[in-house]
């Protein structure tokens, strides 16, 4: 009995590979792309974009924006931008230097800042070394560039900007 068995299983396994070859079957061939379509900037975020150059009037700009504009253009178009501003000087550590607009510098500490409204006038240029710490003062005025970041928000009290691999222009 078990060769019986066993012919019959030899039997329908030599049916099964069977040497007449298939005709290649014709596949449609589709090919799709997803192609983001942003939508048009509108006078108020072109102008944000347009003012990157100057930190006050990007600031003042970009609290304009609806506020459920602002990720898309944040994301789209100003995150990693390599900007240059100017502010004044609120403290420096080591390899950091906080600076803040000039026309809302008070002699306020940035640990004092932190959780109030002007906190988004505040903005972190981040240095890849520590910085000589002595020539830079408080309440003096700088010049720096860096790489957009972090992200500012007007009604975040902790919402300051932050860009990396600073430098000081002379």
């Amino acid at each position: 009995m078990k060769k019986y068995i066993g012919l019959l299983a030899a039997l329908f396994l030599f049916a099964g590979c069977s040497t007449a070859e298939e005709e290649p079957k014709e596949v449609d061939a589709v090919s799709s792309s997803i192609v983001e379509v942003k939508e048009p900037l509108n006078e108020q975020q072109q102008l944000t974009l347009d003012s990157l150059s100057d930190f006050n009037s990007f600031a003042n700009n970009y609290a304009n924006v609806e506020p459920i504009q602002r990720t898309a253009l944040w994301d789209d178009y100003i995150s990693g931008t390599k900007v240059t501003w100017t502010g004044t000087v609120v403290e420096v550590w080591d390899s950091e230097i906080i600076l803040i607009d000039s026309n809302y510098y008070d002699g306020t500490l940035f640990q004092e800042l932190n959780g109030k409204p002007g906190i988004y006038r505040v903005f972190i240029a981040d240095f890849n070394y520590d910085i000589a710490t002595s020539a830079i003062t408080p309440g003096q005025q700088l010049t720096v560039t860096g790489d957009l970041d972090s992200r500012g928000n007007p009604s975040d009290p902790f919402g300051n900007w932050k860009m990396y691999s600073s430098e000081i222009v002379q």
